[in-house]
């Protein structure tokens, strides 16, 4: 009812919801924009529209929780990333708005090897994978590299397909995204 409320203040005939989990709001008025960002930190306070925090803001599908076929939790592999974000640029804020729109674009966690999040074609994918170590299994995540799909030499990520337990997978893709500081 909240979105319908939005819809008829900024007179709008219809939104349209994705299968992405956007909201889309159609031809809306430029001039409607700060009413559009007002209701909605207003009506929807839990939602972090100005990215003071990456939790909910990572691309991930919804994982073996809600999935049949899903393997992994990748929710929990995207708060187990969000945490480490938000450290990192907690304590580099200078870098979050350079650095911060490249994380959302390329990095892309899925809970099995469909890809729903696309892993496989961004520079940093992860695919969430459950396996034996020392006869328990565990769960975690291959790591992928390297993917775009943009320009004439688009390619998909590579993975040495070694699993990183939850708890590990953190430490790498933190380096990897540091790395892109240096280009």
């Amino acid at each position: 009812r909240k979105i319908a409320n939005l819809a008829e203040k900024i007179n709008l005939q219809f939104v349209r919801l994705t299968q992405s989990q956007d909201l889309i709001l159609p031809l809306a008025h430029a001039s409607a924009l700060p009413v559009i960002f007002n209701e909605i930190e207003s009506e929807f306070p839990e939602l972090d529209l100005s990215l003071k925090s990456f939790k909910g803001h990572l691309t991930a599908c919804v994982g073996a929780e809600v999935c049949k076929i899903g393997i992994a939790n990748s929710t929990s592999l995207s708060d187990q990333i969000t945490r480490h974000l938000d450290e990192y640029f907690n304590e580099n804020p200078e870098k979050r708005s350079k650095m911060a729109l490249a994380i959302l674009e390329e990095l892309k966690i899925s809970g099995c090897h469909n890809t729903c999040s696309g892993h496989v074609a961004s520079k940093i994918g992860l695919r969430g994978m459950k396996k034996k170590i020392d006869g328990l299994l565990t769960e975690g995540a291959f790591l992928h590299l390297g993917g775009h799909v943009s320009g004439d030499d688009a390619n998909l990520a590579t993975s040495n397909n070694e699993l990183l337990s939850v708890d590990q997978i953190a430490k790498p893709v933190m380096a990897e995204i540091q790395e892109w500081e240096q280009h």
